[in-house]
């Protein structure tokens, strides 16, 4: 296997293509080939012993290659000298494995109410760029986590949308009713529910502008008019309130790491320090409090997970598929003869 892995990332090339104009072939020194099947599992066997300092108050998160680091404290100058040790670490580890860290795409957060100065991270002996928000893995982080930003990029995204809803519709003619729900579904409501566990601490006023959105997409949906109500549009297409909906992915995401303990997000449904330090406001608490009593209720039962083979895939018997209708009936042929034979 290693000689294989060896043959397979030794001496290839690449070209590169602008135009009609084909570039030289060069050799590639580092990486494993872009589109290959394999290449993502050596990329995490690669980066497998990247440092990585979890605890209460330092942590890591790493989704192929975007990774971040942080760190809690009510000493944001004793925060700074520790997370700038564990930046050095993971770029003298960047530096002696062959990865290059992109120091224009690096950019520092500090999440405060507070006002503060002077916080400086350096890579390579260059500053950090420290910013208001940040985008990682498709939610937007502002430094005082109002989701102000995050929910207005959903609005603007989802506007297109619903104007592809609208634009196959209408009172007298276009999709059905079913049809319409199921693309509001797809392309709405899936990304209304992306990381919507996390949007419960935003303001009302916020909440309302997605609240909007659900009720413009019903509002096509069911051919209603303008002015009606909204609960009666959520009863009549099967929808419940996004609030509801939110609670509802909350508990699911509960059961989903109480069963798997190892999941590298169970820690939010762990007590902590945190969780008893000052009030929180009336929904605005961590998740540990808000699943706590639904939680607990699962400790007597059983959860149920997926099952996996006890087999390998490829020791498994095959399917025995029957393949003769393909010898008798071909897609050229005149739809009615393919429905005739496939009676």
């Amino acid at each position: 296997m290693h000689r294989w892995i060896n043959d397979f990332l030794t001496g290839r090339t690449i070209k590169v293509k602008v135009g009609g104009e084909i570039s030289d072939s060069q050799t590639l020194d580092n990486g494993t080939p872009q589109g290959s099947v394999i290449s993502p599992l050596w990329f995490l066997i690669m980066i497998n012993d990247i440092p990585t300092e979890n605890n209460a108050q330092s942590q890591t998160s790493i989704y192929a290659d975007d990774g971040s680091l942080w760190r809690a404290g009510g000493n944001l100058k004793q925060v700074n000298k520790q997370l700038q040790k564990q930046l050095d670490d993971v770029v003298a580890w960047c530096d002696c494995w062959g990865f290059k860290i992109s120091e224009s795409k690096t950019v520092a957060v500090v999440f405060t109410k507070k006002k503060f100065q002077n916080f400086k991270l350096k890579i390579h002996g260059k500053d950090v760029c420290v910013k208001e928000e940040i985008k990682f893995l498709g939610m937007i982080f502002d430094s005082k986590l109002t989701w102000n930003a995050h929910i207005n990029s959903l609005v603007s995204k989802c506007a297109s949308r619903i104007n592809l809803m609208r634009s196959i519709t209408s009172h007298s003619w276009g999709a059905s009713k079913s049809v319409l729900l199921t693309m509001y579904r797809a392309l709405v409501r899936s990304r209304l529910d992306y990381g919507s566990q996390l949007l419960y601490t935003a303001s009302k006023t916020a909440l309302a502008k997605l609240d909007t959105i659900q009720a413009t997409c019903l509002r096509i949906c069911c051919g209603a008019m303008r002015g009606t109500a909204t609960s009666a549009m959520q009863q009549d297409c099967g929808e419940m309130p996004l609030s509801i909906r939110r609670q509802e992915l909350q508990l699911r995401i509960a059961v989903k790491l109480k069963y798997c303990e190892n999941n590298p997000a169970s820690s939010i449904l762990q007590d902590s320090w945190q969780n008893h330090w000052g009030k929180y406001k009336p929904g605005h608490e961590p998740m540990y409090n808000i699943t706590k009593s639904y939680v607990e209720t699962l400790t007597t039962k059983h959860i149920e997970g997926p099952v996996y083979p006890n087999k390998e895939p490829w020791l498994c018997t095959p399917a025995n598929v029957n393949l003769s209708l393909g010898e008798k009936i071909k897609k050229t042929d005149n739809p009615e003869f393919i429905k005739i034979h496939a009676r």
